[in-house]
């Protein structure tokens, strides 16, 4: 038989035709409801040949039944049509198994929610961007993932102007600044208690901090060599992994690069790791000076008292790897 889908199911449905069931089908419609496709390969076991077609339409799972019967060869001529879906919620692995089905384009206007792997929504958004699957980009996407690189996320944000559920993550890997930009997008959601692995070596103590207030979860910072920024941030950062909410710091370069740091401030940092802690002190008399308790940093030191104890001044300059500047010393006392 040949002719248009409309002749054909009316054919196969008359009471008063008898005898068919076995015979090959030939449809000449260009456009066709996946459904429609569907049930005229049910009405017979011969093969029906759908090459005419260039628009496949209607849900998902149809189209996939379609497809199926193409591969099963109970319909045969399909694989270069495009295909029009109704859906309005689909998981990315099927969005994918469907256009890896054709080389038609695959419309996906209607779909309002795309679920699953960011590993698959990435290979969705792909397809988006090769032009294989068109009119994506303003859905809401849930994701299935219990974790993620902060990257790889951002750069599913970047894709569609709907939000993201990340409600199920728990585990965010990545630098600390890509971990910073996923939770100040307005585009994700559900993220607060998750634990963070970060990969930086060199990381400003601000950096950290910040990402350490946007998660109940433990910042994981063990990857960190050298820690920098002002001497308050970096104070804050190893208060934190006392409190453990940030863990893995106590082994790293403390270098403190913007401003001065106190001798109290100092003896936290030096204390609180084994490596070297470089700094400015603030303070230049030596009764704030004697207080200094930790020995082996790089301690920029500038003494402004004149009249110092030669004993006071040898054990500051064992406190310190860089020279005591003591020009201000007209006087040394002692034996």
């Amino acid at each position: 038989f040949t002719g248009n889908y409309s002749d054909l199911n009316t054919l196969y449905s008359s009471s008063g035709i008898s005898g068919t069931g076995n015979e090959a089908v030939t449809v000449s419609d260009t456009s066709l409801a996946a459904t429609s496709l569907n049930t005229l390969n049910g009405y017979t076991t011969g093969v029906v040949n759908a090459s005419a077609i260039t628009t496949l339409t209607g849900t998902l799972s149809d189209v996939t039944t379609s497809y199926t019967a193409n591969s099963a060869g109970t319909i045969s001529g399909l694989g270069n049509e495009a295909v029009t879906l109704s859906d309005t919620s689909l998981t990315a692995t099927s969005l994918n198994d469907l256009n890896d089905l054709t080389t038609g384009v695959v419309n996906a206007a209607t779909v309002l929610t795309i679920t699953g792997a960011i590993a698959d929504l990435t290979i969705t958004y792909a397809a988006g961007t090769a032009g294989t699957i068109s009119n994506l980009g303003n859905e809401n996407v849930t994701l299935t993932d219990s974790s993620v690189a902060a990257d790889v996320l951002n750069a599913l944000d970047n894709k569609t102007s709907g939000p993201i559920n990340a409600n199920t993550i728990l585990t965010i890997t990545g630098t600390a600044a890509d971990a910073n930009t996923v939770y100040a997008s307005a585009g994700i959601a559900g993220l607060d208690s998750e634990n963070v692995t970060i990969s930086d070596t060199t990381l400003a103590a601000t950096v950290l901090n910040t990402l350490d207030g946007y998660t109940t979860g433990v910042v994981n910072a063990s990857s960190v060599n050298t820690l920098t920024g002002t001497s308050g941030a970096i104070v804050t950062a190893y208060a934190a992994n006392t409190a453990g909410t940030i863990s893995g710091l106590g082994d790293e370069a403390a270098t403190v690069n913007s401003g001065t740091a106190s001798v109290a401030q100092v003896n936290t940092i030096a204390s609180a790791t084994s490596g070297t802690t470089t700094a400015t002190i603030s303070e230049g008399d030596m009764s704030s000076l004697n207080a200094i308790t930790e020995a082996g940093n790089a301690l920029t030191i500038t003494v402004t008292d004149a009249s110092v104890a030669a004993s006071d001044l040898n054990t500051l300059d064992g406190r310190t790897t860089v020279a005591v500047d003591a020009a201000t010393v007209t006087t040394l006392t002692g034996k």
